[in-house]
């Protein structure tokens, strides 16, 4: 947002939430029109502001299964919409924003060659599987999706999503092991089954700590 010269509608970078954003429109520009424009050109619908911020603010949604790719859809949608409506704006705002998730890529990756270095599979979160329950133990994933915040940071800034609210909301059982550092701290593996798989994920994890020593080790940061 920052690149396009728009303002999100959060005092505290800090405070940004989780699953929506809030868009102030420039001066004498109204969001509902702007919302109407994405709408009508590329089938993309934007929250509206409400109250007071009716007609000032248009909300873009990403709680639930939000991946890289989907991020980038609705902002490109976002960003031609700002074309189309003769909003005034930066261009590359999505280049911008493609260059931070690669960031995010990177660090991914790193947690992947740590799980492969020591013999684990790793499975990314999916929406649907062919596979049946009893074909399949454990879906094992990043616990987040980033590393442990540090210890002067605040601890609700997690961003991108995880197994844990998916396992929350059905009712699955889940476990989380330490699984090695990237950039000297702590990352984690998370083991998620299907109900009832209490004893199988403990025996996962306990076989997990028996092969490696990260669970007794300290990060260097």
């Amino acid at each position: 947002m920052t690149h396009w010269g728009l303002e999100v509608l959060c005092l505290e970078p800090s405070d940004y939430s989780p699953i929506l954003t809030a868009v102030l429109m420039p001066p004498g520009h109204d969001a509902d029109q702007f919302r109407k424009v994405v709408l009508e050109n590329y089938n993309m619908s934007l929250g509206s502001g409400l109250a007071k911020l009716a007609g000032k603010v248009f909300r873009i949604g990403h709680l639930g299964e939000c991946n890289e790719l989907t991020l980038v859809g609705a902002l490109s949608g976002v960003e031609m919409g700002l074309e189309a409506a003769g909003v005034p704006h930066r261009a590359g705002g999505v280049a911008a924003a493609m260059t931070v998730l690669e960031e995010r890529t990177d660090l991914t990756a790193a947690m992947i060659k740590t799980f492969v270095r020591h013999g684990v599979l790793y499975m990314p979160m999916f929406r649907k599987t062919e596979v049946s329950d009893s074909d399949l133990d454990a879906i094992v994933a990043p616990t987040r999706p980033s590393v442990a915040s540090k210890i002067d940071e605040p601890l609700d800034t997690l961003k991108g999503g995880t197994l844990i609210p998916a396992g929350n909301l059905a009712g699955l059982p889940a476990l989380s092991v330490p699984c090695g550092f990237v950039d000297g701290l702590p990352v984690a593996l998370q083991f998620c089954g299907p109900a009832w798989s209490e004893n199988t994920l403990i025996a996962l994890g306990k076989e997990f700590q028996s092969r490696t020593d990260w669970h007794r080790r300290r990060p260097p940061a």
